[in-house]
């Protein structure tokens, strides 16, 4: 009888270890998770021969971080570059919190006048930005950019919208 009870003993002991162990490694699987939250993400838009891309370095922030997002442009058509015109400025750019409200100016690149020369395979940086996010309240802040340009008698207008999480 003695034996008999060793013997559940043990084997409860053993079944006890076994379900701890499996929980461990379900908590350890879930780390990857946070860290694929954490990597930069990337939005592109094409037409024709123009590729638009902004580009942050994480999709979750903790409060008091700041923000790292860059915008470039690529033309990669036959010719070695291009000149493009247009009535206003090339690059437009707004950041709203979850409401929708503005929460920086609206910016344009007033430095970059049209015409404006781009060369083939050489992104150019329209805008550089560190968004401070010391004051936003928590939830989702999107940054809506646009550049518009003319090329021969063609409207290009391309759009990004790069969304992003301030814990």
């Amino acid at each position: 009888m003695m034996k008999i009870k060793a013997i559940l003993i043990s084997l409860l002991a053993l079944m006890l270890v076994a379900c701890n162990n499996s929980v461990e490694n379900t908590i350890t699987q879930d780390k990857p998770n946070n860290e694929q939250q954490n990597d930069k993400q990337t939005v592109v838009s094409k037409k024709d021969d123009f590729t638009f891309t902004i580009t942050s370095d994480k999709k979750i922030y903790s409060k008091g971080e700041k923000v790292k997002i860059e915008a470039n442009i690529l033309f990669s058509g036959e010719s070695s570059e291009v000149i493009v015109s247009g009535g206003g400025n090339l690059i437009t750019w707004e950041v709203l919190n979850e409401l929708g409200e503005e929460i920086s100016p609206r910016y344009s690149r007033e430095d970059i006048a049209l015409p404006y020369t781009f060369a083939k395979g050489e992104p150019f940086i329209l805008k550089t930005t560190d968004i401070d996010t010391t004051d936003l309240n928590p939830g989702k802040i999107t940054v809506n950019a646009t550049v518009e340009f003319n090329l021969n008698q063609k409207d290009y207008k391309l759009n990004n919208k790069l969304v992003f999480t301030v814990n």
